[in-house]
């Protein structure tokens, strides 16, 4: 087994010890208030509870997943299970040190300040003011106000709701303001560990939820009808109440849970998946390969030497390690590359059957040609190798066993193998 794979099965254990979610468990004794009035500050120790306590917004820090960089977000739990629904704005890290962070609120600006650099200003008025609060709802947005001399609000001046990172709560928006030019979207994850900006995006324009890879469309949910789209589940939509505002102002998406929980949560993936509260995916642009249509996924140009298997092909994941690397293997080592960049890159060689991530944190890739010296294996702890697979019909896959010098296709070299 390749030193590789012992080195990613040491990273493994170490981040699941240590994850994001999991972490939010140890931090709900911390000391907490609802606002932050003139004057006030937030630091690493300290943190805001929503009036209901469902919700907390403190400063995380994130251990490095690759690398020695270690970097500090402004984000909001939900308290019941410890989920994260908000950070700072996606790929810009607070800062990458271990220098105490405040955030302030500070004639009329609502900034995080960082020991020796510029402070980050979330929201600055031109007019220097103390009739400024920032509250933390029981929805889960953190708001800005000015407020009058008697305590109540003014405006807003801003919010967290405006700016979305991978989660869509209830009373958060997809779309645009056409008034300010504030767009609402969602940007998934490069991979689901590591909280920077990844390849897929959901918006919502035409009257449809669109999910874009690398800006081109995978996956529409179709035009709205009343409380329906065409292409996501009646299981999925009966369990929702969608509010869409078509107007001269904005166009904007948003939902509540129809049982009025305020436990409802939209995850996007970083693989392309739209998750709600009910086990079947709200969209599924994972699925979506540029010749099928199903499921609301899109066309878009393949290269010719994919457009021979009349069926088109299935991606198997498969678990296991390769006895030796030989000269049918490639690499790029770009950090910024995830998996869904891989299957895109592995499906316009040629010559590539397989792919996985190159790093212990997901991110780069990994190829090969031939994969004759694959062993399977049942052991979590090992890669997981997708491999392109012509199908053999409208229905799907291979056999659940199938000798690969029975396939149509010389890239497959003699070896006998298990459709997970």
């Amino acid at each position: 087994m390749s030193t590789d794979v012992h080195l990613k099965f040491l990273f493994l254990l170490f981040f699941s010890s240590s994850s994001w979610d999991s972490h939010a468990q140890h931090v709900t004794g911390v000391a907490a208030r609802n606002s932050l009035e003139p004057g006030d500050t937030l630091n690493s120790s300290s943190s805001l509870n929503s009036p209901n306590g469902r919700f907390m917004l403190r400063f995380y820090l994130w251990p490095a997943a690759f690398g020695t960089t270690n970097y500090t977000y402004l984000t909001i739990f939900r308290t019941s299970d410890s989920r994260l629904v908000w950070y700072t704005r996606q790929g810009i890290p607070i800062t990458s040190d271990f220098d105490p962070l405040t955030l302030e609120n500070s004639a009329g600006s609502l900034k995080i300040r960082r020991h020796g650099d510029n402070p980050i200003e979330l929201s600055s008025s031109p007019q220097p003011t103390n009739n400024t609060v920032a509250f933390l709802l029981d929805s889960g947005n953190f708001v800005f106000n000015e407020v009058y001399s008697n305590g109540s609000k003014k405006r807003v001046l801003w919010k967290s709701f405006d700016y979305p990172g991978k989660v869509l709560l209830p009373g958060m928006k997809l779309g645009v303001n056409y008034r300010t030019g504030q767009n609402w979207s969602l940007t998934a994850w490069l991979t689901d560990d590591y909280p920077v900006p990844g390849a897929f995006t959901l918006e919502y324009s035409g009257h449809q939820l669109i999910i874009r890879r690398r800006g081109v469309v995978y996956w529409k949910s179709g035009v709205s009808r009343g409380n329906e789209f065409e292409n996501i589940p009646p299981k999925v939509t009966s369990m929702y109440h969608f509010i869409v505002v078509s107007n001269g102002n904005e166009e904007s998406f948003s939902f509540m849970s129809k049982n009025g929980s305020q436990e409802s949560r939209w995850l996007f993936s970083s693989t392309g998946q739209l998750l709600g509260d009910d086990p079947q995916p709200i969209a599924q642009a994972d699925k979506c390969d540029g010749y099928n249509i199903d499921g609301g996924c899109q066309r878009w140009n393949q290269p010719l030497c994919r457009h021979h298997h009349k069926y088109g092909y299935t991606v198997e994941l498969n678990r296991g390690y390769f006895v030796s690397e030989d000269d049918s293997s490639y690499n790029i080592s770009d950090t910024n590359l995830g998996i869904s960049d891989c299957k895109v890159s592995c499906w316009g060689n040629c010559n590539c059957v397989a792919y996985t991530s190159l790093f212990a944190n997901r991110t780069g890739c990994k190829f090969w040609t031939n994969i004759s010296n694959f062993v399977p294996s049942d052991l979590t702890y090992l890669d997981i190798v997708y491999i392109l697979s012509p199908k053999l019909s409208h229905s799907g896959k291979f056999p659940r066993s199938v000798s690969m010098n029975n396939r149509q296709d010389s890239n497959f070299n003699n070896i006998s193998w298990a459709v997970s």
